[in-house]
């Protein structure tokens, strides 16, 4: 599971953005059976931070790169 907030605009011109947004990442067994409150978790965690590069298509805005880093972690 990713969850992808806070997501801050720091560049934008008419074709291009540049963003950066906080990342938290959780994982699981594909098959571990869900309880009542979902599939449990496991231990490996990571807290970090995307950087995107947007760029204007013709099918809209896409991200043409992104970066990860990772400041946290938990295994």
């Amino acid at each position: 599971v990713h969850v992808i907030c806070g997501t801050l605009f720091d560049e934008v011109s008419e074709d291009h953005a540049l963003a950066t947004s906080r990342v938290l990442v959780w994982t699981a067994q594909a098959d571990s059976l869900p309880g009542p409150h979902g599939r449990p978790a496991e231990p490996l965690q990571r807290l970090g931070h995307f950087v995107d590069h947007f760029v204007r298509t013709a099918q809209g805005w896409r991200i043409g790169r992104r970066t990860a880093a990772f400041d946290l972690f938990r295994d």
